[in-house]
């Protein structure tokens, strides 16, 4: 992951390239501030799916490569001890190394200039050559590790390296506390404030460490599965990069990464956090008071994790409630004023409904 974080530094150009961003997003107090900027991101940068599998497809066909390579040597030198049974086993990974290699060279070479160019086409404006000259920097910007913020807000494309160094640049306006944290195959941006943790990653809401490494715990499956073979007590955690200009380079660094851990999570008291959470939705809609009438709501929307998510605290809660207002609207469109009123409730052990009433 050390790969990850290199590619998520922000340089202080970068920095400088959002201030203007930063700037017009700033709120009133911090917790406006910091879901501004979370929400900005979700609503103007598309995930970049073409970049996430690209970079995997190359680490996959570079191991392909190696088991090839050793599938060879195997067969042309004498290896004491390997046995026929040994020598097949290695024939057929090396085969299905080829397979895999040239179905995704094919995939590379085929499936991405063919969606960009059937994206690129539609700029009518531009001539055929021109065309091909931004199919060939796109195809190129895909594969490249590090872009600058420039070529990311250009495209409005973004994978969570990309994500990390943009909400980076971002929070570095202001706060001087910026992390980064990894998981296996993901990387996010924290910032710390009075002493406490708060992780933006891609989309609303804001979670708390905890709370975010319980979330994306799955991809810790190799770590669960290696302290269980070695008879290990298996603690969820995440490695912590702190991120810091270094003034003499005029480049944004990070420090040695610490190991921060999950807490046991203590009983969260759900209700209390449902409470808070319709009261700012109650104010945002401007409703007056709750009906009265028993009847079916009109529509539900499921809040997925919001569960994890959910806690005691001024920014989660707010950033919690704006997601939830946005899941809403979204809704109703044009229709808000349909809006009657809205009950939220815990569905499961992980996810919360919001039950949607319009008026009749």
């Amino acid at each position: 992951m050390k790969r990850s974080v290199k590619t998520s530094l922000p340089t202080l150009q970068d920095v400088q390239y959002v201030t203007a961003i930063y700037q017009r997003l700033a709120g009133n107090f911090e917790a406006e501030t910091l879901t501004n900027l979370l929400e900005w991101q979700e609503q103007n940068i598309r995930y970049w799916k073409e970049r996430y599998w690209v970079s995997n497809v190359l680490i996959i066909f570079l191991v392909s490569l190696v088991v090839v390579f050793l599938v060879i040597l195997f067969s042309v030198i004498n290896v004491p001890y390997l046995t026929l049974i040994a020598r097949k086993t290695l024939l057929a990974f090396g085969l299905i190394s080829i397979i895999i290699g040239i179905f995704l060279a094919g995939f590379v070479c085929f499936m991405l200039p063919y969606n960009y160019y059937s994206y690129i086409a539609r700029e009518r404006e531009i001539t055929r050559k021109e065309k091909f000259k931004k199919l060939a920097k796109f195809v190129w910007h895909t594969i490249k590790p590090n872009l600058s913020l420039a070529e990311i807000l250009d495209y409005h494309l973004a994978v969570c390296r990309d994500y990390a160094k943009l909400t980076a640049a971002l929070l570095l306006n202001k706060y001087p506390e910026v992390y980064f944290l990894t998981l296996p195959n993901h990387v996010a941006t924290a910032v710390r404030i009075n002493g406490k943790y708060y992780v933006l990653d891609q989309r609303l809401p804001i979670m708390s460490l905890d709370s975010w490494i319980e979330n994306w715990e799955w991809l810790l499956w190799w770590e669960r599965i290696k302290n269980k073979l070695l008879l290990r007590k298996y603690i969820p955690k995440c490695n912590m990069y702190s991120v810091q200009f270094e003034r003499n380079s005029n480049r944004v660094i990070s420090t040695k990464p610490t190991i921060k851990e999950m807490k046991p999570q203590q009983n969260k008291n759900i209700e209390i956090c449902i409470e808070k959470l319709e009261a700012l939705l109650t104010r945002e809609f401007n409703l007056n008071q709750a009906e009265t009438t028993h009847r079916e709501p009109d529509f539900k929307i499921i809040l997925k994790n919001y569960v994890i998510y959910c806690e005691d605290d001024e920014i989660i809660l707010y950033s919690m409630a704006r997601s939830i207002k946005n899941r809403i609207e979204a809704e109703l469109c044009g229709n808000i004023k349909k809006l009657s009123w809205f009950k939220i409730s815990k569905k499961d052990s992980k996810n919360l409904v919001a039950e949607i009433y319009l008026t009749k």
